[in-house]
């Protein structure tokens, strides 16, 4: 192969050969992104299955501490349930006793005789004292057996539990629940961990073919026959497309490849850098229509190799578009070279 820089046949394979790695190394990089996106995504979701195991874990732990707790306050209470309702019964039966001997104090009771004045005063102070007696005595009898009922209900409810042992079979059942828990969290961690390692192989295996791809994008740009400013995809694209479909029919001067590129590029035309032209993609379609439909094709790649980084999967699988495209990469080295040692 002969360099001839102002060779429009030689200039468009040149330029066509660029064209093919500056889109290997746009695909490369989108797909380290989402490979970049994809790790975070499962550190940060690893990092939360995690903390949710040792949380469950201490929960594990201290089902025992509470189920012992539990059974110490069951007998406390059936402890002072039972004191409280002994007191309630004896001092029950006092009133009662009282209001009987009030009742006869009432009923057998005779006026005192006038002329003892304090005597009278004292009986019916002692009246007094025994009709309220009995009106407390009543209010036990009628108003109060709600009270000491529930307290007989809280006292059969906390003795039954520490005759089953409630407490420790609750305490089993709590912690097969949370083993199922962490099992179930261990699971996740594992499935996890797959992916993870999956997405390091992904990643590894598209550094590499960016590196490969890069190292032959400088070997191409290397031969010194493109000027530095045009080294990129959208440039050598657009100066591929002024030859390819006869807008420019030579390479240097007045209506070469350059010259019309600059021209469109001072009226607004065009797009100088690839980020402007990903934001405005369809505005190019009908100027710059080859660098459309390249920017569109490696998208259209570039949208099956991220589902599968995503989904975790093997993205070099036999078949997939990752590996079509180190296929086509592979085939495309060859070619090159091939072609610049001819």
């Amino acid at each position: 192969m002969r360099i001839d820089k102002n060779n429009p046949e030689f200039m468009k394979k040149y330029l066509k050969q660029a064209v093919i790695f500056e889109k290997q190394i746009y695909i490369w990089e989108n797909a380290l992104k989402t490979v970049d996106k994809k790790s975070a995504e499962l550190k940060e979701e690893q990092s939360a299955l995690v903390e949710e195991k040792s949380f469950a874990e201490e929960r594990l732990s201290q089902v025992d501490v509470n189920v012992k707790k539990e059974i110490e306050n069951s007998k406390y209470e059936v402890k002072r349930l039972s004191t409280s309702i002994k007191r309630i019964r004896i001092f029950r039966v006092c009133w009662w006793i009282i209001a009987i001997l009030s009742a006869i104090f009432i009923i057998s009771g005779e006026v005192p005789n006038p002329d003892f004045m304090p005597v009278q005063i004292v009986g019916f102070v002692l009246m007094g004292i025994a009709v309220v007696l009995a009106m407390g005595c009543l209010y036990l009898a009628f108003f109060d057996v709600g009270i000491i009922g529930d307290k007989k209900d809280l006292l059969r409810e906390h003795s039954q539990k520490l005759h089953e042992e409630t407490h420790i079979k609750e305490g089993n059942l709590r912690k097969q629940e949370i083993n199922d828990e962490i099992v179930s969290i261990s699971t996740f961690m594992q499935n996890s961990c797959q992916m993870i390692n999956v997405t390091k192989i992904n990643e590894e295996k598209i550094k590499s073919l960016l590196q490969d791809a890069r190292k032959t994008l400088d070997d191409i740009y290397a031969m010194d026959v493109l000027p530095e400013k045009y080294r990129s995809l959208n440039a050598v694209a657009t100066l591929y497309e002024y030859l390819e479909n006869g807008i420019c029919t030579t390479v240097m001067g007045h209506g070469g490849i350059y010259d019309t590129y600059e021209y469109h590029l001072r009226l607004g035309d065009i797009l100088a850098k690839l980020d402007d032209i990903l934001k405005k993609l369809d505005s190019i379609a009908n100027i710059q229509s080859f660098l459309y439909q390249e920017v569109c094709e490696c998208n259209k790649k570039l949208d099956k190799i991220d589902d599968d980084i995503l989904s975790a999967k093997q993205a070099f699988d036999e078949y997939s578009a990752a590996s079509l495209a180190l296929q086509a990469q592979t085939n495309a080295t060859v070619q090159y070279y091939a072609w610049k040692y001819s």
